[in-house]
C-alpha cells in the first residue's frame, strides 16, 4: 500500500548537494543531470526525513492527488 505523502523537490531552487539521497531510508531520491533532485512518488514513503535535512528548503511533501 503506498503512503499518502510523498516528496516533491523545487527543482528550480535545489543546489544538487545529495544531502537528501543519503537521508531517504527508501532510495526514492535521485540528482538528475548533476542539477536538482527528483523525488520517485512510487518509491517514496512520505516520511519527511529528506525535507528536514534540505539545505535550501526545496521539498516538500504533499499529499497524493493534490495539486502540484
Amino acid at each position: 500500500m503506498k503512503s499518502k505523502k510523498y516528496a516533491v523537490a523545487d527543482s528550480g531552487n535545489c543546489v544538487a548537494c545529495g544531502t537528501c539521497i543519503l537521508e531517504c531510508p527508501k532510495g526514492a531520491i535521485d540528482i538528475v543531470k548533476g542539477c536538482y533532485a527528483f523525488c520517485d512518488s512510487a518509491l517514496c514513503v512520505g516520511c519527511g526525513k529528506c525535507a528536514k535535512v534540505c539545505p535550501v528548503g526545496c521539498i516538500s511533501i504533499i499529499e497524493r492527488g493534490a495539486q502540484q
